[in-house]
């Protein structure tokens, strides 16, 4: 990695320049060499890429009256960027395959909408706790979902407990329906320190929550029992 020293011509300049990148410092604009991101087409991404394909294709197959309801839809919600903190409003197509990209994620079989959801959604409000043990993470809940919400389980792996965890780097590891007489899942990870937390989604709609954080836990190796070692004789 080579460093250059600001200049007039180098404060202005960023992004990619054949084999190298320019990025902007404190301390100057840094050039490092342009690496290819690793892609490796993990199931769960592949997944996810799908649920974005078939949400496309969703909106293109509405009909024009049908589109513009969605983009009156996007006209009532306001989001913040997170970068400028400046308001706005997405476009139709925008919380569409949001919208369906997620509803696909927690209902795979479910039928595409064609109009926008009709009322607002809050989730439950139930008190999550997780318990650590050996390979695993156990969500446990003080309730039942309401009809039609689901929990989604995230983690976040950490380098240490130190580290402050970043909401924008929580995995979802599945959806859980807590429900009477069930009341806890299990989530597999390999050791190491996690921040946990959950977000409410509906199933029927693929509305969600924000994401809640709950506590930073360790897991240690599971250990296998394979027998019992006899002395020889």
């Amino acid at each position: 990695m080579a460093k250059v020293t600001p200049s007039v011509m180098l404060d202005e300049m960023s992004g990619k320049a054949g084999s190298v990148v320019y990025v902007k410092t404190k301390q100057g604009t840094i050039v490092r060499p342009r690496r290819t991101p690793a892609n490796p087409n993990t199931p769960a991404q592949e997944a996810v890429r799908d649920n974005l394909r078939r949400a496309a294709r969703g909106y293109e197959a509405l009909t024009p009256a049908q589109a513009q309801t969605w983009e009156d839809y996007g006209q009532t919600i306001t989001k913040t960027q997170p970068i400028t903190g400046e308001t706005y409003n997405p476009t139709g197509i925008a919380i569409y395959v949001a919208l369906v990209s997620k509803l696909l994620q927690v209902t795979p079989t479910a039928a595409l909408p064609t109009a926008p959801p009709t009322s607002d959604f809050v989730g439950d409000r139930l008190t999550i706790t997780v318990t650590p043990s050996a390979g695993r993470l156990t969500f446990s809940a003080s309730s039942p979902n309401s009809l039609g919400t689901r929990t989604e389980l995230l983690v976040q792996r950490l380098r240490s407990r130190n580290r402050t965890p970043q909401a924008k780097k929580y995995l979802s590891r599945g959806f859980a329906t807590f429900a009477t007489g069930s009341l806890s899942a299990e989530v597999t990870v390999t050791p190491g320190v996690y921040a946990c937390a959950i977000r409410y989604v509906n199933a029927n709609t693929g509305q969600q929550t924000e994401i809640v954080p709950l506590t930073v836990q360790t897991v240690s190796l599971a250990l296998e029992k394979t027998g019992t070692a006899k002395k020889a004789a």
